[in-house]
């Protein structure tokens, strides 16, 4: 129950996308590592080192994030001495992400997809202060934007300390697990930034809540005390009391929250990003686009498309990267591209926008919760574009949703003085 509506699930399946995948392959991967270290099923134990190799692919072939889950097993076999198996592990682990890398060099791009160069929170190594400077800093800035994070991950150190000793000591198979999930929790922390539906935390957030459930009968014995009424246990059982609120209260609320949203979410989706693609295969099937919100546009639309953001053009990504990414290449990677229209949040790009582009026409959304933005701008990149830009939109304004607030010069065909 609690993996249902606290990581969400429903919300996370409505994605679309790999983090239930991500979640399978992190659990049964955490469950067997630690079964099979810690001895305590010896007739499973080939079987379970067999079925570790087997998954060690599977973790990173689904999401960059289990090279985390890789090393941190890695680790815990390295100091156990199993030398061969350490390295055999980590190798098959980190095999998606060599053979995805010798393939994306020999195209002309990065070891790493842009996504994750782009999104992730890397470490300055200019000098050793900036380096613990930067490393510092990307923990606060990501603790910032996801609460339930570090309070799930002091929750399993809590849950940890308490379980160790009472029956649990650190080669017991739940304790290598929060082993585990604390060095992967250390690593997540530090390198992945959060986002919307907490996509890329839902797995850490598993391995926490299926954690301190397991470990919950351990504790078990430790509940009668807790009730005591004695005077020393009064104060000590309030204050526990507080911390698993004030350790809960992330948790519970931008899980649940999140849930109530799912609906909303969905129709943001509808009413912004699918609309846009339904546009763009009616009228620009084949041509050269330049978008900054590229997913439903290009699963749609068979088009050219230019990554105004970086993540599937490489020109962008290298500016961005090299921070020389301003109204100059934004005009030149258009032209070169050949682009003939925008489909961009103007918030994103305030002082790139060349002058000649023309802006036609926005839509906005209400009540947005997950769309990046709630308006989307479009614009004739080429000046010449602009009118039959104008007739799309207008002819396709008919089949918007109703929310959809339309402003711009298409709505008054031929009238400069259009209600901006």
């Amino acid at each position: 129950m609690s993996l249902i509506l606290f990581i969400p699930l429903p919300a996370l399946i409505m994605t679309g996308m790999e983090p239930p995948m991500q979640i399978l392959a992190s659990m049964l991967t955490a469950f067997l590592a630690g079964r099979w270290l810690s001895g305590e099923s010896p007739g499973s134990a080939r079987g379970d080192s067999i079925r570790l190799l087997i998954l060690a692919p599977v973790v990173t072939g689904v999401r960059f994030e289990g090279m985390f889950l890789i090393i941190a097993i890695g680790l815990i076999l390295l100091t156990l001495r199993r030398w061969l198996y350490a390295l055999a592990f980590c190798v098959l682990g980190f095999l998606p992400v060599i053979v995805y890398g010798i393939i994306s060099v020999s195209k002309g791009w990065f070891w790493l997809p842009n996504s994750v160069l782009l999104k992730a929170t890397l470490p300055s190594a200019g000098s050793p202060g900036g380096l613990i400077l930067s490393l510092c800093y990307a923990v606060m800035a990501n603790t910032r934007m996801a609460l339930h994070v570090p309070a799930l991950l002091v929750a399993v150190l809590l849950v940890y300390i308490a379980a160790n000793g009472k029956g649990s000591g650190p080669r017991e198979s739940r304790q290598l697990m929060g082993t585990i999930l604390l060095l992967v929790g250390i690593a997540h922390m530090e390198f992945v930034r959060p986002t919307l539906l907490y996509r890329y935390d839902a797995y850490l957030s598993t391995l926490s809540i299926l954690f301190v459930g397991m470990q919950l009968p351990v504790l078990a014995p430790v509940w009668p005390r807790v009730l005591s009424l004695d005077t020393w246990a009064v104060p000590r059982n309030a204050a526990a009391g507080v911390l698993v609120l004030v350790l809960a209260f992330p948790v519970v609320m931008e899980g649940g929250v999140l849930l109530w949203q799912v609906p909303q979410c969905t129709t943001n989706i509808y009413e912004q990003q699918y609309q846009m693609a339904l546009f763009v295969r009616k009228y620009y099937q084949g041509s050269s686009l330049a978008l900054n919100d590229i997913g439903a546009v290009n699963y749609y639309a068979d088009i050219h498309c230019l990554d105004l953001w970086g993540l599937a053009s490489l020109p962008v990504a290298k500016a961005k990267r090299s921070h020389h990414y301003e109204l100059a290449e934004v005009a030149s990677f258009s032209q070169q591209a050949q682009v003939r229209i925008a489909i961009i949040y103007d918030e994103w790009f305030v002082g790139m926008l060349p002058a000649g582009w023309v802006r036609v026409g926005t839509w906005t959304i209400r009540n947005n919760m997950v769309a990046a933005n709630d308006t989307v701008s479009f614009y004739a990149v080429d000046p010449s574009e602009a009118a039959h830009l104008t007739h799309c939109l207008r002819e396709f304004s008919a089949q918007l949703p109703g929310d959809v607030i339309q402003r711009g010069p298409y709505l008054s065909w031929g009238n400069e003085a259009a209600n901006w």
